[in-house]
């Protein structure tokens, strides 16, 4: 259980922060930003696939990762972290079906 749920959020890190820096610094979006997060998509799902019984704790995993997302966003944009929302705009579905275009890139 604990293995698995920590396993869930760092890949939901990871996509968070991806999703963060596409959405509040569009002039850097580049093609390994969006594959990152096609990645992170695909392996997140796996884990929820390879372990059902964390789908209750879908929502406060997000939360938790939205939180250190917000903070390695700020980091890695060197944006002020109010330039992210302090509540999360993501649930699953949102996390998942993100329009990311990057055919142009």
């Amino acid at each position: 259980g604990k293995q698995e749920r920590s396993e869930l959020q760092s890949r939901l890190v990871v996509l968070l922060t991806h999703l963060l820096k596409w959405r509040h610094q569009p002039e850097r979006r580049t093609r390994s930003w969006a594959l990152t997060i096609v990645e992170q998509r695909l392996r997140a799902q796996q884990v929820l696939d390879e372990n059902p019984s964390l789908k209750p704790e879908v929502q406060d995993v997000i939360t938790t990762a939205y939180r250190l997302s917000r903070i390695r966003a700020a980091r890695e944009t060197r944006r002020p972290i109010v330039t992210f929302p302090s509540q999360s705009e993501y649930d699953w579905d949102a996390a998942m079906t993100e329009a990311i275009d990057y055919e142009g890139l």
